[in-house]
């Protein structure tokens, strides 16, 4: 046998694995898809779609980053690990967006600033934050500010709402209608007399508007 037909011979055997290398790879099919993550938010039709194509797939076919992909289209996901664990079983592990308030009904936003651009408005019991003027991090820092003087008469915001120099903060209990421009002392001075306010007070289960924008004083509805 010459070394030229011993080398034909090699290349088309390597051709042949080439062109058959399918059959030379484990039959294994995928017999299980273990979601290692706390679905709150996420839409779990879109999972069970790929996992129903998953299943019965052989491993070697399986295109993990296409799984990545499509779980990915999910507005409430903000990333996925997918892992191959053989023979039979893919790891997905999916960290969710953590929302901290509604921006002008319009989309959540998380701590980092993140927007998530849900089609649907499906969280009730979340702050809100409305306003004109600014970006939704510079308002929410504002709401940090006022959380912080309120929190001292163990009063939590629902919701803060600015039209340029106008703004209200509802409570339940309250809604307070001020300036923004004044809002720090006129709640300080609001704080300060509480105590003799609530005194002054019939028990009532009607929120209560208290309007903060007296040059002297306040009104109450």
């Amino acid at each position: 046998m010459t070394k030229k037909y011993f080398i034909f011979l090699i290349l088309i055997a390597i051709f042949g694995f080439l062109y058959n290398y399918d059959k030379f790879l484990p039959d294994d099919l995928i017999k299980e898809v273990i979601i290692e993550s706390n679905i709150i938010n996420s839409d779990k039709k879109i999972l069970n779609q790929v996992i129903h194509k998953t299943i019965g797939k052989q491993a070697y076919k399986i295109d993990l980053r296409q799984i990545k992909k499509e779980l990915e289209i999910d507005p409430w996901i903000k990333n996925t690990q997918v892992i191959l664990k053989p023979p039979d079983t893919i790891i997905i592990n999916i960290k969710e967006y953590d929302p901290i308030f509604l921006w002008n009904n319009l989309v959540y936003v998380d701590l980092e600033g993140n927007l998530i651009k849900s089609e649907q408005l499906i969280l009730d019991d979340i702050l809100e934050i409305n306003s004109n003027i600014g970006s939704a991090i510079e308002n929410y820092n504002n709401y940090l500010i006022i959380q912080e003087i309120l929190d001292s008469i163990e009063v939590n915001i629902n919701k803060i709402s600015r039209n340029n120099d106008v703004m209200t903060i509802d409570t339940g209990k309250y809604l307070f209608k001020l300036r923004f421009s004044q809002y720090k002392p006129k709640l300080y001075d609001f704080v300060s007399i509480y105590n003799q306010f609530i005194n002054s007070q019939k028990n009532s289960s009607s929120k209560q508007i208290i309007d903060l924008r007296y040059s002297t004083g306040f009104a109450v509805q």
